[in-house]
């Protein structure tokens, strides 16, 4: 017995945002026809304080009626999977496939924070799958995009978002029971920027993974780094 549904909203949850993946959906899946439908618009966002106890409360409450609600419909408590659930902190039980930099980043939090994961559908699937090779017919399905007074903006128009930005998300609490398995995801559907930080979505200063300028060795490159090696174990945000 397979079970989803719709299990409430959160609404304007504000901190900033870790790894981004706003400007266009994620590389995860490759881009190939079979593929492409399920990349995904993604992004992380780091809450402290009243915020995150507020969030916390609401997700914990959500995930405890819908463990229930399939406890109930299936005569026995589901199982769970500690990789899937969408919010961390550092209290969070590693599980064993946990990457490096994800470990990292939760004995690095502080008491109080907590890390929220969001994503939504990144290509439309039915445009795809009737036009599979007609790729200018393919549609991507972004997020909302608003600016801090309020003001729409386009998505051609959305400037590149990259980690650190203050934003606001918004979007449904989702759950789904399925091979026995219970899990909750949140769909993102709008964004409020309030302090943009530019970038291209990844970290590529030296600054963003702690170094600071010391004497010694000098690149003639430019950038410090262009993208994050393809076999990253950190990739598991």
């Amino acid at each position: 017995m397979d079970m989803k549904r719709t299990l409430g909203q959160f609404t304007a949850i504000e901190g900033r945002i870790l790894f981004p993946s706003l400007n266009e959906p994620d590389k995860k899946f490759s881009d190939t026809k079979e593929l492409k439908s399920r990349q995904k618009f993604r992004t992380n966002l780091r809450l402290e304080g009243d915020v995150a106890t507020g969030a916390a409360e609401l997700l914990e409450e959500a995930w405890a009626g819908w463990v229930a609600s399939v406890k109930a419909a299936a005569g026995k408590k589901p199982k769970t999977v500690a990789k899937n659930i969408q919010w961390l902190s550092g209290a969070t039980k590693r599980w064993e496939e946990m990457g490096e930099s994800t470990a990292k980043l939760l004995d690095d939090m502080e008491p109080g924070e907590l890390i929220i994961k969001t994503g939504c559908s990144g290509w439309d699937r039915k445009s795809i799958q009737n036009n599979p090779d007609d790729t200018s017919k393919h549609r991507m399905t972004p997020p909302l995009f608003f600016d801090a007074a309020g003001a729409g903006i386009k998505f051609k128009d959305l400037p590149p978002i990259g980690p650190g930005t203050r934003a606001k998300l918004t979007g449904d609490l989702y759950g789904y029971f399925k091979n026995g398995t219970a899990a909750m995801i949140l769909i993102l559907k709008a964004v409020q920027i309030l302090e943009l930080v530019e970038g291209g979505g990844r970290q590529t200063d030296a600054e963003d993974f702690g170094f600071t300028p010391a004497e010694g060795f000098q690149s003639d490159v430019d950038k410090f780094i262009e993208a994050l090696p393809a076999d990253d174990k950190g990739g598991d945000f």
